[in-house]
């Protein structure tokens, strides 16, 4: 079993057939050793899964919040899907953060320690 997520994914229901049609898939990465390459080869993989799901080559699985979503998308409506990577600012990826990856990491870390001390509230 191989268990995997997807960032962001837009789904148009067909009134039609009922399926959901894919239109976009985004990958998203916030690090600072974060790649558009890495983002990339995530929707390649996933690609290829939808393709294999279609086809009935692999068995695939969709949840959304514990249920299966399967039956209600059509698989094969992936492969005319717009994808595209996000990141941080300045390193490559089909669309920005607005942010540079050095920015998101000082962010983080001036938000950790400024939160309450774990378990105590104020």
């Amino acid at each position: 079993m191989q268990r995997g997520e997807l960032d962001m994914m837009v789904v148009e229901r067909d009134p039609l057939r009922g399926k959901g049609k894919i239109i976009a898939r985004e990958e998203i990465k916030t690090g600072v050793g974060d790649a558009h390459a890495d983002a990339a080869s995530q929707l390649k993989d996933q690609s290829e899964l939808f393709k294999d799901g279609a086809s009935g080559a692999k068995t695939i699985r969709l949840e959304i919040r514990g249920r299966d979503i399967t039956g209600d998308i059509d698989l094969t409506s992936d492969a005319g899907a717009m994808k595209s990577t996000r990141g941080p600012a300045g390193k490559g990826f089909d669309k920005s953060l607005g942010v540079t990856a050095a920015d998101l990491e000082g962010l983080c870390k001036d938000l950790l320690s400024s939160s309450p001390a774990q378990g105590k509230m104020p």
